[in-house]
């Protein structure tokens, strides 16, 4: 869905709709890989729920166009761009413990381009996820085996000796939950929910928790990497 499409269908000015949305950088909701949230002027959203299958089809061939998004229009899949020079796209799987502030530092690249290229809004990435980076082909040798190398291992190569953050397992709920500095990861599983986990840690809500991980809704997702910041005391 381009938010092109919903502006002209339903009258509300692009630059309004993308204000409301800067997740989306180049106007587009990705066709996999969701559901994803728009955000709308409230009182325009009966009409889009009336219209929904008249924006999606509207004026498609114009807003998804090879001109228009260097990709095929079929192929639902986000593409960001490129960037110019010699650069070299690599893969990397996320690992229990990661977080998108240690990637970047390992790649050497901006934490805005790293969730730019991965379509990525807020700080929250799941264990297994792959990530597109971007980075010069000068040094695409050096970081290719960043993937395999144990935390430890990916510290060390950028002149860190932090080991990584010790594993406590709380025996009776079998939650992972990692301690690093002042923040706690815990990752979802089956059947958790936004309050019971909260109510693990005095003080913190779940808008806490949902505005610390740039979260839209309280949908949790099992192998979600969730940050959380405990209270004082």
């Amino acid at each position: 869905l381009h938010l092109g499409q919903v502006s002209e269908v339903l009258g509300i000015p692009l630059n309004q709709i993308q204000a409301l949305n800067p997740q989306y950088r180049r106007s587009i909701l990705p066709g996999i890989g969701g559901p994803f949230t728009l955000v709308i002027p409230a009182g325009q959203a009966g009409d889009f729920i009336a219209l929904e299958d008249s924006i999606y089809s509207y004026r498609e061939d114009h807003f998804f166009s090879r001109a228009n998004l260097g990709k095929s229009p079929s192929s639902g899949r986000y593409v960001p761009e490129i960037p110019k020079g010699d650069y070299k796209a690599l893969t990397y799987r996320v690992k229990q413990g990661d977080n998108l502030g240690y990637i970047a530092a390992w790649y050497g690249v901006g934490l805005s381009n790293l969730r730019y290229w991965n379509n990525i809004y807020g700080n929250i990435i799941n264990i297994g996820q792959k990530l597109t980076i971007y980075v010069p082909g000068s040094r695409a040798a050096k970081l290719e085996g960043f993937d395999k190398m144990s935390f430890a291992e990916k510290q060390a190569m950028i002149g860190k000796t932090d080991s990584k953050p010790e594993v406590q397992s709380q025996e009776k709920s079998n939650r992972t939950v990692i301690a690093s500095g002042d923040y706690i990861y815990y990752t979802v599983r089956p059947g958790d929910n936004l309050w019971e986990i909260a109510r693990k840690y005095p003080g913190i809500s779940n808008k806490d928790i949902m505005d610390l991980n740039g979260m839209a809704n309280s949908s949790l997702k099992p192998g979600q990497v969730l940050k959380i910041k405990p209270k004082d005391g």
